[in-house]
């Protein structure tokens, strides 16, 4: 005889296994990933989102401490699968040029696709309301990419295949150049982006700091 669903969702609360307790996790992670993008951060309850996601409020407790950790691990699982758990970028790749073309295409796709698109409209939207998940996402996404992207840069450097003085200064300068106008119309809702236009401006940002951090010859 099938068991009430009720008795089925205890049961399931009860089991500590790792393989449930990363099922756990995931469907947390939906849940609130879902209820942040229809409702707001502010709106979301984590009683909602454990109703959401079939699971205690305190199995939510259990795996984040609060709304804003809970809100932080959801965009750094989303830099994680764009980038990989480390830097993409290895240390000992002397083709510079592929290595900040593999960067740029991997963070222009994160950028417009429609969730990148949809978190940071919601971090605009609120963080002025609530200061904690502009911090959070700052630290979760971009403060991540740009130390990533300055550490290669700083090996280029010693390794002489550039001159870059400034590494994180260079970092966000190729980064910022990938922002440009079709993440702004992207932004504002006007249109699509043009692969071939993205593409584009990817191979243009690294022939300029190609171009800019350029090894001087020896004298």
């Amino acid at each position: 005889m099938a068991l009430p669903r009720t008795l089925l969702a205890a049961d399931s609360e009860r089991d500590g296994s790792p393989l449930a307790d990363s099922s756990k996790r995931a469907a947390i992670l939906k849940a609130a990933t879902d209820s942040f993008l229809e409702v707001g951060f502010g709106a979301a309850s984590m009683d909602a989102i454990a109703q959401r996601a079939h699971v205690s409020k305190a199995t939510v407790y259990a795996h984040f401490s609060s709304k804003e950790e809970l809100f932080g691990t959801i965009v750094a699982e989303r830099c994680r699968t764009a980038f990989g758990d480390e830097a993409p970028l290895l240390p000992d790749a002397p083709d510079v040029a592929g290595t900040l073309a593999q960067l740029g295409r991997r963070f222009v796709d994160l950028l417009v696709s429609p969730e990148g698109l949809a978190f940071y409209r919601l971090v605009v939207a609120e963080s002025p309301r609530f200061p904690e998940i502009g911090r959070t996402f700052y630290a979760a996404g971009p403060e991540r990419l740009y130390a990533q992207l300055a550490q290669y840069l700083e090996e280029a450097d010693r390794r002489g295949w550039l001159g870059v003085k400034e590494p994180r200064l260079a970092a966000e300068q190729f980064l910022g150049m990938l922002k440009g106008e079709a993440f702004l119309k992207r932004i504002l809702g006007l249109d699509a982006a043009d692969p071939a236009a993205l593409q584009h401006a990817i191979d243009a940002a690294v022939a300029v700091i190609l171009k800019a951090y350029a090894k001087p010859p020896p004298a």
